[in-house]
């Protein structure tokens, strides 16, 4: 597993010199609430199937279910989301209501929570804000960056970009916790 998230890690910080002097996968403004602690995850994962919610066109003139599925599949292959499994459908009776909400487009100006928040426009490339909320609380999020030709939501580069999104969202700490000794935090 080291191997695993080493690759992370290295295509994180390749994606973010590249989205800074060129085209290719840029991740910034991750924000991550007290509630965040990888445990989450595992308990969201507990309860079965995670929701997922996606708002916002990242293609113009894709089909929105085909965008659906391609995001759906990818999320599903990504490292840092297991244990979780992401689920369009229903996902039956829940104690908690955990979920993914990702919203294609540009970030709008503020801090609009984006477990509520509607998507922005579209802009150039693949611009995109991921959360893990609990109900309409956020507990973490992310956005990002595609840019460069992309053929479209089976374009590996597409399922890459959502990876590394992911990985952002997702990490196995919250870094804001570190040195912190509970339950004084």
């Amino acid at each position: 597993m080291p191997d695993a998230r080493a690759g992370i890690i290295a295509s994180l910080l390749a994606g973010a010199a590249l989205g800074a002097c060129g085209p290719g996968p840029a991740y910034f403004g991750a924000d991550r609430s007290a509630l965040y602690d990888r445990r989450e995850v595992r308990y969201a994962a507990a309860q079965g199937p995670v929701p997922l919610t996606i708002r916002g066109e990242p293609f113009a003139g894709v089909d929105p279910e085909t965008v659906a599925r391609a995001t759906a599949a990818a999320l599903a292959r990504a490292p840092a989301m297991a244990p979780m499994r992401p689920t369009r459908g229903d996902p039956g009776p829940r104690s908690v209501d955990y979920r993914i909400v990702l919203l294609f487009g540009e970030s709008r100006p503020g801090s609009e929570n984006p477990c509520v928040a509607p998507p922005g426009p579209r802009g150039e490339g693949v611009a995109a804000t991921m959360a893990f909320c609990i109900g309409e609380r956020m507990i973490s999020a992310v956005r990002g960056r595609l840019t460069g030709e992309i053929r479209g939501p089976e374009d590996p580069r597409f399922a890459a970009f959502l990876s590394g999104l992911t990985a952002a969202l997702l990490p196995t700490y919250n870094a804001g916790m570190q040195g912190c000794v509970l339950p004084r935090c």
